[in-house]
């Protein structure tokens, strides 16, 4: 369910984001897991991390929370 759903967030996240942000922070950005409605996120490097957190952090926390309400458990 992860995976599939990361996907959906990525593709939300593509529309909404300048291109070379997307590019940069979002798109090289994993998710590693998905539990108890706590997703951790993997960055490509420290910097990466610290602005998916500061910058990013709370857009993708809610394109997440969204997208999983708004699927079938």
């Amino acid at each position: 369910q992860a995976p599939q759903l990361w996907q959906a967030v990525l593709s939300e996240l593509r529309r909404t984001l300048p291109a070379n942000h997307f590019r940069y922070y979002i798109a090289t950005a994993e998710i590693v897991s998905l539990e108890d409605d706590v997703a951790t996120i993997a960055a490509t490097s420290p910097v990466n991390r610290k602005t998916l957190e500061t910058r990013f952090g709370r857009q993708v926390e809610q394109t997440l929370f969204v997208l999983k309400a708004s699927r079938p458990s």
